[in-house]
């Protein structure tokens, strides 16, 4: 019998345990994707779609993300540990998950008040950091964001602070990193 612990309705804030994924590892340091804390249902599961959980993580500028792996990565948790160094990172989404995740929220009012009263609240018609990046002429990549205005993926010249939103999917009972 499949368990039903982890299937939320559109609107739940879905309470995630801690859960580090490590996906490099570089002499004494380990880097890996963060998954934890309060996230939003946004998207039920059924036969044709994983549901999806949302977790706004609020404004950063550039300065604050460094490239690893050629995709952006935050030092949004560090761990001493006895062999070396675990920095966690929350994953950033790529542009199709982005513009699928507004696409879901700008069509419900209820969502964008849960968000709100959930201290999650964010402009729609902003700008988001996404994981796609781009190789400058020193083959250096850098952090894009998409601008919802103009509906377009641009790389960073600047350092004003972008929306940045994690995201996991779950369907029958299971979480999807």
């Amino acid at each position: 019998m499949e368990s039903n612990e982890n299937n939320w309705n559109i609107g739940e804030i879905a309470v995630l345990p801690w859960t580090s994924i490590q996906f490099k590892k570089s002499g004494s340091i380990y880097y890996k994707h963060l998954y934890t804390s309060r996230y939003i249902c946004i998207r039920e599961s059924d036969v044709g779609h994983r549901g999806i959980l949302v977790k706004v993580l609020g404004k950063i500028s550039s300065h604050n993300i460094s490239i690893v792996c050629k995709a952006p990565f935050c030092r949004d948790d560090i761990d001493e540990l006895f062999e070396g160094r675990a920095i966690s990172s929350f994953q950033f989404p790529t542009f199709d998950q982005l513009t699928e995740v507004l696409d879901i929220i700008r069509q419900s009012t209820d969502l964008k008040r849960i968000f709100k009263e959930a201290s999650m609240d964010f402009d729609l018609d902003g700008t988001f950091w996404v994981s796609e990046t781009k190789r400058n002429m020193f083959l250096q990549n850098k952090p894009q964001f998409y601008d919802v205005r103009t509906n377009t993926i641009k790389t960073s010249q600047d350092n004003i602070p972008r929306y940045r939103l994690t995201m996991v999917y779950f369907h029958n009972g299971k979480l999807i990193y």
